[in-house]
């Protein structure tokens, strides 16, 4: 197909009114903003690094695409976008009009009739969103003009995406900024330009790059949203990117697909040593690329990687289905492979030719690329620009995207200090060594350091920065015994005993870590009852003042807001002055959490439509807890009994509340009644829903302590220790 510049003229200078009926029904300016790339290029990375600021900001985020980018197929910006930040709703909707379909119609000069389409689609897809993101689209020409065109149509302020080139200039940037708004300015429907964002500026010259272009830019009102710098990682192709290219089978470390990263292939045609030379030159690690028949080739690699001359990404079989029997045998034997070993059907030569047309892209399994795109627009994308974009009139409620973000960030500002007594677990080690990685806190690993390292080397983890600590010939274990001991005497402990709880059991060392104030928090039970991982704390930390029991929260990351559920854990039938102990460690744990807390004590009647030992249980317990935080100087608002349909549904709580309530119909904190309800509640809350149930979170302690289930991921246990984190700022007040 081929689209004339001159039917772009014509569809830019038509009058607003004679383009389509939708538009005079559009909602202002501001609660949307259209990205055009100026060089056609690189708008993937910085649409996800800005729909990931925005989403952090309200929950019911959109991102729209006027024309797909793929002749009859999936989106690749939709599906990105989509997977990574789990939007609801048919990806179909989240595009206008199909590739080939939108090049027939501009062929055929039927402008008119593909703006009417786009705009029918990106006004019933906006309904019900705070703001929508939209995407440029890449056209054969002046995909620039038509990018322009189309948000003057949708009534959606720009920001303009510029490339900086070697030997850029602050006065050749701002020549090419004015150029293209005078083109928007001359638009019969007026565009707004609310900002710039400039990408793959050299990372030393960033600072005072932007300092030029923001004042320069200044003198005519045009905001700078983000100079971004150049980051080589995004060259790097990572073993999940040659996976899913290849539709290949994945024999091999599963896990590490997106933890390895290669920028050149190894093709082993030549002998074993020849391989390994080959792949010990290369500056980086690289991918081997192998027939499946040479098994001399593939068990000579398994041997390598064990040095730390031979730098290898991974390792792709061709020409196979499957190993050999004897292969097969012979790798199942090995306790535990690392290094992705993937397998494709195609012929060596098959695939070399595939590769040649590989490139680095961002996939939704691409979880590293992805969160440093999250961390650059976390630095660099201006807070006064995405505030100018909103609408001011939306409610901010905690969002699950705003959550996560925000106990990340927080960790990393407080940098605690948590003990890990489980360092024989593979599982412990690898988040052991993700958390000092991603620098959210300090970690002690407790174990002997031989079989820690072993086990770090077999997981190709990096533990130079954590403190790994053999309780039995630590030079503190006598000292936390005596503590121990002195701690514990009146309850029959002996000095003995005390030496033998402390270097033998690793929670109890762990505990004395925090007796003494050398860690702020401890996370163990990967390997370990519940039981096991509390009574230590139990007996030597005890609970906060003011509280008489531990208790537990989830933290229930539902799709439009984060609510927390208590007790469903640990209390099987709490009377009512334990109830109001949950209620109020409750809501302190979610204030600690950036949620001002409305809770609600749950029953099966509302108020006063019925009677019973349990709600009167509830009602008193609501009693409890309402003086208990009476006189604070951070109010909490409280009541109960409450259904949970009338404590989180503001149009049940209009029918079934008939006085004045600050909680009913908005309650964020849920206590129920007794460990039965609580735990069914939040497991079936989870299964309907599918979200993220983050805990169970332990609460009430002096400092604290939580525990992991044993069938936990290495996820789960940097959310908990990250969770732990924070908590400690409670103690520590």
């Amino acid at each position: 197909f081929k689209i004339s510049a001159k039917r772009v003229s014509v569809l830019m200078a038509k009058p607003l009114a004679a383009m389509s009926g939708a538009v005079e029904d559009a909602k202002v300016q501001g609660s949307s903003v259209y990205v055009v790339s100026l060089s056609g290029r690189g708008t993937a990375l910085f649409e996800m690094g800005l729909f990931h600021r925005l989403s952090r900001m309200h929950n019911k985020i959109g991102f729209f695409r006027p024309i797909s980018n793929r002749p009859n197929g999936q989106d690749t910006h939709v599906h990105l976008i989509q997977q990574v930040f789990k939007l609801k709703g048919d990806a179909k909707e989240m595009s206008a009009v199909d590739y080939d379909k939108a090049l027939n119609m501009l062929s055929n000069g039927q402008e008119s009739e593909l703006v009417d389409l786009i705009i029918e689609a990106f006004e019933k897809y906006r309904h019900g969103k705070q703001f929508v993101l939209i995407s440029g689209v890449t056209l054969p020409v002046q995909s620039v003009d038509m990018n322009f065109s189309f948000a003057a149509f949708m009534r959606s302020p720009v920001i303009m995406l510029m490339r900086y080139a070697e030997g850029e200039t602050v006065d050749r940037m701002y020549q090419k900024v004015m150029l293209n708004k005078a083109r928007l300015d001359d638009l019969p429907a007026k565009c707004q330009l609310s900002g710039v964002a400039i990408n793959r500026v050299p990372e030393e010259e960033v600072e005072q790059f932007k300092a030029d272009v923001t004042a320069m830019l200044g003198q005519v009102d045009v905001p700078v949203a983000a100079v971004l710098p150049f980051n080589s990682s995004f060259k790097n192709i990572r073993v999940n990117e040659i996976h899913e290219a290849l539709n290949s089978t994945v024999l091999y470390g599963h896990d590490n697909l997106d933890r390895f990263e290669t920028q050149d292939f190894v093709i082993a045609g030549g002998s074993a040593e020849r391989t390994l030379q080959e792949c010990s030159q290369r500056p980086t690690p690289s991918m081997v690329v192998v027939d499946a028949r040479r098994a001399d080739v593939l068990l000579a690699l398994l041997f390598a990687i064990q040095s730390t001359t031979v730098r290898v990404a991974g390792v792709l079989l061709t020409g196979a289905t499957e190993l050999s029997a004897m292969m097969k045998q012979l790798m199942d034997g090995v306790p535990s492979v690392a290094l992705p070993v993937l397998m494709v059907r195609l012929s060596l030569e098959e695939c070399i030719a595939a590769l040649q047309h590989l490139s680095p892209t961002v996939l939704p399994s691409s979880q590293r690329k992805i969160e440093l795109v999250e961390g650059l627009f976390d630095k660099h994308m201006e807070q006064a620009y995405l505030d100018s974009l909103l609408t001011k009139d939306t409610e901010r409620v905690m969002t699950p995207k705003l959550f996560q973000y925000q106990i990340m960030k927080k960790a990393r500002s407080l940098m605690r200090h948590v003990v890990l007594p489980e360092g024989n677990d593979k599982r412990v080690v690898a988040a052991a060594a993700e958390l000092v990685e991603r620098g959210l806190c300090k970690v002690t690993l407790l174990g002997v350091p031989g079989d820690v390292q072993a086990l770090a080397n077999q997981l190709k983890v990096d533990l130079k920065n954590v403190d790994v600590v053999n309780p039995a010939d630590s030079p503190n274990t006598q000292k936390y015994a005596d503590l121990l001991f002195e701690a514990r005497k009146e309850k029959g402990m002996t000095p003995e005993k005390a030496l033998d709880l402390v270097s033998l059991d690793a929670n109890f060392y762990g505990t004395m870590m925090m007796y003494d104030n050398a860690a702020d928090g401890m996370v163990s039970g990967a390997c370990h009852t519940t039981a096991d991982t509390m009574r230590p704390a139990l007996q030597v930390i005890k609970t906060a003042p003011g509280i008489s029991l531990v208790s537990s929260v989830f933290f229930m990351l539902l799709p439009e807001q984060v609510y927390v559920y208590g007790d469903c854990a640990i209390n099987v039938s709490p009377d009512a002055g334990q109830l109001a102990d949950i209620a109020v460690s409750s809501a302190n744990t979610a204030r600690a959490f950036g949620i001002t807390p409305r809770v609600a004590l749950l029953s099966y009647a509302t108020g006063e439509s019925n009677t019973g030992d349990l709600i009167t249980k509830v009602r008193e317990a609501t009693e409890k807890a309402k003086a208990m935080v009476e006189g604070k100087e951070q109010k909490t608002p409280i009541e109960g009994p409450l259904q949970f349909d009338a404590a989180v549904d503001p149009e049940v709580a209009k029918v079934k509340v008939k006085t004045e309530s600050e909680v009913a119909g908005r309650a964020n904190v849920c206590v129920f009644p007794d460990l039965n309800t609580g735990n069914n509640a939040y497991k079936a809350v989870q299964q309907a829903s599918r979200c993220i149930a983050m805990g169970p979170i332990m609460q009430g302690l002096k400092k604290p302590v939580n525990d992991l289930s044993r069938g936990c991921t290495i996820d789960d246990i940097v959310n908990t220790v990250v969770i732990t984190c924070i908590q400690s700022t409670q103690t520590a007040a």
